[in-house]
């Protein structure tokens, strides 16, 4: 599938943007696209016998991954032009790295400090979201 997306002709790839408008304009998800693949993935180091040593992992066919590409970028375009995306929010956002606010957090933490004023910072561990990381680094 994914190779025939990349050779489509003019006419096919025309096709394919009228059927995704109409997903759009309809509200209506075909039903075969809500179908995925799930596998689950053992996490190194992790004891194969308990099942939250694994991690799922979902394979959608590439028409599936086109869509929702589009769909993000439609929403991120909408939401910023409307001015409802703060720059301190970093969620599916391109140029916007788990690093890079990790990076904003210790410059205000160190600039807070330096001029005595209080830093309090909230963070949210999503279901092991940050279990990959270094640690020391961060500390």
């Amino acid at each position: 599938m994914n190779r025939a997306l990349k050779h489509l002709l003019q006419p096919a790839v025309s096709l394919l943007v009228l059927i995704i408008k109409a997903i759009l304009l309809s509200h209506h998800f075909p039903t075969l696209w809500k179908h995925a693949r799930v596998t689950s993935i053992l996490i190194p180091g992790n004891d194969p016998a308990l099942s939250s040593s694994y991690r799922p992992f979902i394979l959608l066919d590439k028409i599936d991954k086109l869509f929702e590409n589009i769909l993000l970028a439609r929403i991120l375009h909408e939401v910023s032009e409307r001015g409802q995306m703060r720059d301190e929010q970093f969620w599916f956002r391109p140029r916007h790295s788990t690093s890079l606010q990790l990076e904003r957090l210790v410059e205000r933490t160190t600039r807070n400090f330096g001029e005595k004023r209080p830093t309090c910072a909230g963070l949210l561990d999503e279901a092991k979201a940050f279990d990959t990381i270094w640690i020391d680094g961060l500390l």
